[in-house]
């Protein structure tokens, strides 16, 4: 009896030694995917051309470039249709929020905020963390995502600003104000009644 009393004792000894906690095993470690990601496809379609005077005509992309932002669990898809390295016209940014949280072992588990999120496109997407890349399972093709490049940052920085006019609905030389920009002439003064 005694034997056998020794014998358990060791053995939770050595469970006990040999057990390791998640900080332990890099592999459960949820890593972290904070930044801008990156892609583009070949890709051939027909959107409307949003730097056309008339919005319904059509021209013709040969490549879809997808931007993932991540920052602290929320999300941000962006589309952009590209043509001769040129954005057309994108779809997404700004309204197509989800909520994301790294797993153990490089899965990306997506979701929604709200109810008002669209996340169509990343909806029951198999994303996972591997090798410095995010990879994205799109109907059975593997997509893989990088932290773009110099160039990729500077072409998607106009193609931003681009859209933050389109979404706000002017653009930049159209923003006039009443104020002139000169100095005061002379003290400020109060309406009187």
């Amino acid at each position: 009896m005694k034997t056998i009393k020794i014998l358990t004792a060791l053995f939770i000894a050595l469970v006990a030694m040999s057990s390791c906690t998640i900080e332990d095993n890099p592999a459960l470690t949820p890593v972290n995917v904070d930044g801008e990601w990156y892609t583009e496809v070949a890709v051939t379609g027909v959107t409307y051309d949003m730097g056309s005077v008339d919005e319904l005509i059509e021209v013709g992309y040969d490549h879809v470039g997808v931007k993932l932002s991540l920052e602290g669990g929320i999300g941000m898809w962006t589309h952009y249709y590209i043509k001769d390295g040129e954005m057309v016209n994108y779809d997404g940014g700004y309204d197509n929020l989800f909520g994301y949280v790294p797993m153990s072992g490089g899965s990306i588990l997506v979701k929604s905020l709200n109810e008002f999120d669209n996340i169509s496109f990343v909806e029951g997407m198999d994303l996972r963390y591997s090798n410095r890349q995010i990879v994205a399972n799109l109907n059975g093709m593997d997509v893989v995502f990088n932290n773009p490049s110099a160039e990729e940052a500077l072409k998607m920085r106009k193609w931003d600003a681009i859209i933050t006019d389109d979404h706000m609905g002017y653009a930049p030389d159209e923003i006039t104000t009443d104020f002139d920009p000169n100095n005061a002439t002379e003290p400020s003064r109060a309406r009187r009644r």
